[in-house]
């Protein structure tokens, strides 16, 4: 027990030098280059629901670091900008951050505040993906070298889709380990749902792949098979739970691969589709008053 308390101490205690560091470098450093573009883009997808703001990065990263500033006050530019009309995502980020506003450094501090929240979620799933596979002490080791990462420290507090992208990869790779290991609804859900935040976050998700492929051959064709869960005692039955029952023919373990990809393409295509609000093109329907507008600029 003492040991226990020691190792949960420890994780605590990295968790709270990652946070103090990432918060007390953020508050001084002017912002990046693309941060603007990034946190203009998100708060536009959710006042406007119009993705036309560099359609080339999925939204969910970025409506994540914007979402605050939904309750704050923030003077947003006319329909008829002719930056948001032409698509300018450079243009319209710094006319809106640096001039239309006289707090757009406030709101970069906001951003890069929600993204420390995804550096803590990140040295938390890098633990935990490490002690399923290797156990507590691995673990442990694996949080102090993300804890203690420069590459993590320094882009984990900026507004970018690089860290977000690395926390959706670790708990793609933490979910799918498990659910290869047992196989409950759970897991499968919260699989699919790691897979189609990943999916949402950076077009760069497919790299995950071929490690998901070689994780779904070894529960085919490995020697431990997945358990299926635990069955619940009937009245009959003695107080003991049952234990979980493996899969050992070959054609059960490739029937669940299949049925579980089956399950996670479809929840991947409801949540790509509900995040662009089921429609096929990236630019909102117009309102009636702006569609004149707009038709009047072309005739002149």
């Amino acid at each position: 027990m003492p040991w226990r308390r020691l190792h949960w101490l420890s994780v605590s205690m990295l968790l709270v030098v990652v946070a103090v560091l990432a918060v007390t470098s953020l508050v001084t450093d002017s912002p990046t280059f693309d941060e603007p573009f990034h946190l203009a883009a998100g708060l536009s997808y959710l006042k406007t629901g119009d993705f036309r703001l560099s359609p080339d990065h999925p939204p969910l990263a970025r409506m994540w670091v914007a979402w605050p500033l939904l309750r704050a006050d923030v003077e947003w530019p006319p329909p008829d900008n002719q930056a948001w009309i032409k698509t300018d995502n450079a243009t319209f980020s710094v006319q809106w951050l640096f001039e239309l506003n006289n707090k757009g450094h406030r709101f970069v501090l906001v951003g890069r505040c929600m993204m420390v929240v995804l550096l803590l979620a990140t040295c938390l799933a890098t633990y935990g993906l490490a002690r399923t596979l290797f156990g507590p002490s691995a673990g442990l080791l694996a949080l102090t070298l993300a804890a203690l990462s420069p590459t993590l420290l320094a882009h984990g507090r900026l507004i970018t889709t690089d860290l977000p992208i690395t926390l959706c990869n670790v708990l793609v790779l933490l979910t799918f380990a498990r659910l290869m290991r047992r196989i409950t609804w759970p897991r499968l859900i919260a699989a699919a749902l790691a897979l189609t935040a990943a999916s949402l976050t950076k077009l760069s998700w497919p790299l995950l792949l071929p490690t998901l492929t070689v994780m779904a051959g070894l529960a085919i064709f490995g020697p431990r098979p997945p358990e299926t869960a635990a069955a619940r005692p009937s009245a009959d039955d003695s107080t003991q739970p049952r234990a979980p029952r493996p899969l050992l023919r070959r054609r059960d373990r490739a029937a669940f691969v299949l049925g579980a990809g089956l399950f996670i393409g479809l929840t991947m295509w409801v949540g790509i589709w509900t995040c662009y609000r089921w429609r096929a093109t990236t630019t909102a329907p117009l309102p009636p008053e702006l569609e004149c507008v707009l038709e009047q600029l072309r005739l002149r």
